[in-house]
């Protein structure tokens, strides 16, 4: 699954990129219409961030839990539709508004990867790495773990090795009899 969301996160930043430079320049000089406007960019970036909103809702599987946001991207490329209504031709109007709404979804796609690519340089240390950037953080607990393991046993060790210079035949037994070892739980 991870392979595939890196691969999908890398598609639709390719896909933000071609758009930018290859599609809407040829659009704007077909129709000498700016097809990327404020308001137009505004509504791809909330289209976008509701893909999000899928992940965090759809988790349970139900449906109806995911109904909403389906309603409200709907909404969106209706929006963007009638914004590009200023085409006339309905060719050009579907065309624009496919481009709008797959541009909304890379750009989002786009911007968590920038997201973790950063998360990743600032916290992590991973060099930006994506899938080291989710490893690294089990990894650094597992070593912490085992080097508090390790200390633990050679606090013990000396604790048995104390009670014993003392005569006693392990630090449990120095501990009943109320000599401090320092062993550790």
């Amino acid at each position: 699954m991870g392979t595939i969301l890196v691969i999908l996160i890398i598609v639709f930043c390719i896909a933000t990129i071609v758009i930018d430079k290859s599609v809407f320049p040829k659009m704007y000089a077909e129709t000498s219409i700016n097809p990327f406007n404020f308001l137009q960019k505004l509504l791809c970036a909330v289209l976008g961030i509701s893909m999000f909103g899928y992940m965090a809702v759809a988790e349970g599987g139900d449906f109806s839990s995911v109904l909403p946001v389906i309603l409200i991207d709907l909404a969106l490329i209706g929006l963007l539709a009638l914004l590009n209504l200023k085409y006339k031709k309905p060719g050009l109007v579907v065309k624009a508004t496919v481009i709008h709404t797959v541009y909304g979804i890379a750009f989002s796609a786009r911007f968590f990867f920038w997201i973790i690519m950063l998360a990743g340089k600032l916290f992590g240390h991973t060099g930006g790495s994506l899938p080291a950037l989710f490893g690294y953080r089990a990894e650094q607990q597992q070593r912490a773990e085992a080097a508090e393991e390790a200390e633990n046993e050679r606090a013990n060790e000396a604790a048995e090795a104390y009670a014993q210079s003392y005569g006693f035949s392990s630090a449990d037994e120095a501990e009943d009899y109320g000599f401090e070892t320092g062993k550790r739980s």
